[in-house]
């Protein structure tokens, strides 16, 4: 499934991969850091973009493999975006890791000053003076060690791997300065990982747990806080998981099939044809060492008061200040209480290369928070909605499927290697008032153009079109829409572009008078499904294949739920 190779890559000093660590005092230039700062690196998205130049070269000298490499294993097309109408771009099947270094030398730092002259009279140009950090002597040399990972292993890919480090010896310099002689490449080899074990499937029983512990600094989508500027999510989606997973088995397979509904035979199929009946939920971060557990999101009926948190559906008058206006003391306050922890974010700047010029090119810096990976792991939950016999060949393609871990998670594509739990058992579900609290986005409404006002009565009329017990009494929801272009390009021909209206997790909905709890239980353990109405407003409600173009399904670990009011521990702010 995916072809793992260490690689090391040794340089000269000096050299320059710019990092954005704060605090240095007289320097201008910082080297790039791992998140905890304590090793030098070279990244990983570095590494891919000499190999891309690299093959590229190469490819325009004639070698053989080389320009046809650039499209299956790199995704680099040159076609306009209007050729993807449904915005299917290839994905890269080629990952690096972050290269640590592992020896700096025994010689003090030497910080590198440099000038910059003007060019009419030949002098230094007033306020140009800039240091670099670089804590080796010129000349000495200094080893980095990393991982690089390729999807899809079968004879063209060990062709590949050949091809790899053909590039590697036709790549001369690594990172900034290369006008100046910063960062020579003296050697870059592979060599084979270290292999892993296969993992152990837990008894087996509809739900189990996936526990993902990560490799690579993740990025997940999440809300864009400027147009150049992308911050993770701390919760793996899902349908990133699926997506992530079906991509891998599609590479494994030599070309069998385009969608992994149309794979008609091979080691996967059975997975393959069931696949929508899985569901695998989001992935919740928790902290490495402690009991794997998966949390549960801050309900939004939660307030403070006076350093004092409460829970609006347990008094009669809401009081104190609620999550729009939280400042850091409380949602610290609030994190402790709920057994909710996230992993730091860690920003890292990015730029586009000019090809023709290999230099950076104007207005295409970018900047990405990612999260770290060396403080949490992630948990998920997996069950099957079919008969037992089909269940157990399921798990066992999964479990072969995952044995080599899971790559291309996200933005980048964090690698993970995993392991199974047993699924926690779930809480029963108590008659008369219910408090159910959303842990994941759910489409459940459509919008109301020209209304405002309270929103209660449509969600009524949601859980009505759902067969809701009970009457939903009150609730605390907040909303946000996703879409724009990429969401554009997905829907079908003819059919009208409408930004999705989601109900953002910690929503909390109160029902009174519950008799029956059947549906609850079934909504615990699927998801909360979308309302054909709502459906109907988007165009999709007679689609059968609606995964191509609703992303927010059940299935994908969307409309999750917990019922009850979440525990609070005596916390001390």
């Amino acid at each position: 499934m995916i072809l793992r190779k260490k690689i090391v890559i040794t340089l000269a000093a000096p050299w320059l991969t710019r990092g954005n660590l704060v605090g240095l005092f007289g320097i201008d230039a910082p080297l790039a850091r791992t998140p905890d700062n304590e090793h030098f690196i070279l990244p990983g998205t570095l590494i891919v973009g000499k190999l891309a130049e690299a093959f590229r070269h190469l490819g325009e000298a004639g070698v053989y493999g080389y320009e046809s490499d650039l499209t299956s294993y790199f995704g680099h097309n040159s076609s306009k975006d209007d050729d993807f109408p449904t915005a299917r771009e290839g994905r890269r099947q080629i990952f690096v890791s972050d290269l640590e270094c592992k020896n700096t030398g025994e010689a003090p730092a030497e910080n590198r000053a440099r000038i910059a002259v003007d060019g009419l009279d030949g002098t230094v140009t007033e306020g140009a003076l800039q240091i670099i950090e670089q804590p080796s002597k010129p000349g000495q040399t200094v080893m980095f060690e990393g991982g690089l990972r390729v999807v899809g292993v079968d004879e063209n890919t060990k062709a590949f791997v050949s091809r790899i480090e053909r590039a590697l010896e036709w790549i001369t310099q690594f990172g900034g300065g290369r006008t100046f002689g910063f960062g020579a490449s003296l050697c870059a080899r592979l060599s084979p990982a270290n292999s892993l074990e296969v993992p152990n499937l837990p008894p087996a029983k509809q739900r189990v747990q996936l526990k993902l512990s990560l490799h690579d600094l993740l990025c997940v989508g999440d809300k864009r806080t400027s147009a150049n500027t992308y911050m993770s999510s701390a919760v793996i989606p899902g349908g990133a998981i699926k997506g992530a997973l079906a991509h891998q088995i599609l590479k494994s397979q030599a070309g069998k099939a385009v969608l992994l509904s149309d794979l008609k035979e091979g080691e996967f199929k059975t997975l393959a044809a069931h696949f929508s009946k899985l569901r695998i939920s989001h992935a919740f971060p928790v902290e490495k060492g402690k009991v794997p557990a998966r949390p549960r999101r801050i309900p939004l009926s939660w307030s403070i008061d006076d350093d004092k948190l409460g829970d609006c559906t347990q008094v009669a008058t809401p009081i104190g200040k609620f999550q729009p206006d939280w400042k850091d003391p409380d949602w610290e306050l609030a994190s402790k209480a709920g057994l909710w922890s996230e992993p730091d974010t860690h920003l890292r700047l990015r730029t586009q290369i000019d090809t023709e010029h290999r230099a950076a090119m104007d207005g295409r810096l970018f900047a990405i928070g990612y999260r770290r990976c060396d403080t949490h792991d992630w948990i998920a939950d997996i069950d099957f909605d079919g008969t037992g016999a089909e269940r157990d060949a399921i798990m066992q393609e999964l479990n072969k499927a995952l044995a080599q871990g899971l790559t291309g998670i996200g933005r980048g594509g964090a690698f993970a290697t995993i392991e199974w739990l047993g699924a926690e058992e779930r809480p029963t579900i108590e008659h008369g008032t219910v408090i159910m609290t959303l842990q994941t986005p759910a489409l459940l409404r459509k919008p109301e153009p020209g209304k405002t006002g309270d929103v209660t009565e449509h969600y009524r009329a949601a859980f009505v079109a759902l067969d809701a017990p009970g009457t939903l009494k009150e609730i605390f929801v907040r909303e946000q829409l996703r879409g724009a272009g990429f969401m554009a390009k997905r829907l079908p021909e003819n059919t009208d572009y409408r930004p999705w209206l989601l109900t953002e997790p910690g929503s909390v909905f109160v029902f009174d008078n519950v008799t029956d709890v059947t549906k609850l239980e079934e909504w615990l353990l699927t998801g909360l499904p979308i309302p054909t109405d709502t459906l109907a407003f988007y165009g999709l409600e007679d689609n059968d294949q609606l995964w191509k173009y609703c992303p927010w399904l059940p299935e994908n670990g969307y409309g999750e739920i917990a019922f009850g009011p979440t525990p609070m521990l005596e916390v001390k702010p």
